[in-house]
């Protein structure tokens, strides 16, 4: 008997349907697409006139090779949040001075010197973090002193040409802090952020995935409480333009009858 563990959920298993029905996403990622923006009308990001066909090395034919791919895909903190977070280390929160969340001497001792009172010391520690920020970005998923933010994790990530899509199934954790180092960081937020910088080009939008209209409704008012504290590297304007990526909900019933 397989390990229940193991067993996908409800939102795996309707996506391994979708996606085992139309491979190429046709038409069900625009459907997905509107009837979330239903949900935010007048504020939902604009469908793109083509969505696309699902790239076959991020949609795998097996429901096996879908995981970490299609399911639980990581997808790297913003860089704009982690420079920004480096320029501003007052603005961050120290719950362990000793150890600074790390084991490694070498992460302590930058640490150490970015949150110290020595002007001198935390002038040097953003300079050397911004420099390395700069020449390591594709290395943000490593131990690195600078690294106060880790990979967001995605129930379901949709990737085209042209679009990408996640859906978040919802849970009360979406809008409770997700940062020890900035507390007003919300995971909703931040997995927004991180699509944003993941799409690039493309065309990307936010979905979550509820039980009822009542629950999506109490969902979008907790997102749009704690909008503004996730985003404090970005003025106004960009965060007004960013919360549009939020597309909405879709209830469970709305994607088993996708089409």
């Amino acid at each position: 008997m397989p390990d229940a563990a193991a067993q996908p959920s409800p939102l795996q298993t309707l996506v391994n349907d979708l996606i085992d029905r139309r491979p190429f996403g046709d038409p069900w990622m625009a459907n997905l697409w509107q009837a979330a923006a239903r949900t935010r009308p007048g504020t939902a990001s604009k469908q793109p006139v083509s969505m696309g066909s699902l790239l076959a090395e991020d949609a795998p034919p097996t429901h096996e090779e879908r995981q970490g791919k299609v399911f639980d895909r990581a997808l790297a903190p913003s860089s704009a949040f982690l420079r920004w977070l480096l320029e501003h280390p007052e603005e961050m929160t120290v719950d362990d001075p000793d150890t600074f969340g790390a084991k490694s001497d070498d992460v302590r001792a930058w640490r150490r010197r970015l949150f110290s009172d020595d002007v001198e010391q935390v002038s040097a520690a953003k300079s050397e973090g911004l420099r390395q920020l700069t020449s390591r970005l594709a290395q943000r998923g490593r131990n690195k002193w600078w690294l106060f933010e880790g990979f967001a994790r995605v129930d379901a990530c949709f990737v085209s040409e042209t679009a990408v899509l996640v859906i978040e199934r919802w849970r009360d954790s979406l809008t409770t802090s997700s940062s020890r180092w900035y507390p007003e960081r919300v995971q909703l937020w931040r997995d927004v952020d991180a699509v944003r910088e993941f799409a690039a080009s493309r065309k990307f939008g936010v979905i979550l995935a509820v039980d009822d209209d009542a629950q999506g409704a109490a969902a979008l008012e907790s997102a749009a409480t704690s909008m503004s504290g996730s985003f404090p590297h970005l003025v106004y304007e960009e965060q007004e333009k960013l919360e549009r990526h939020l597309l909405g909900y879709v209830t469970m019933a709305q994607l088993a009858a996708l089409k």
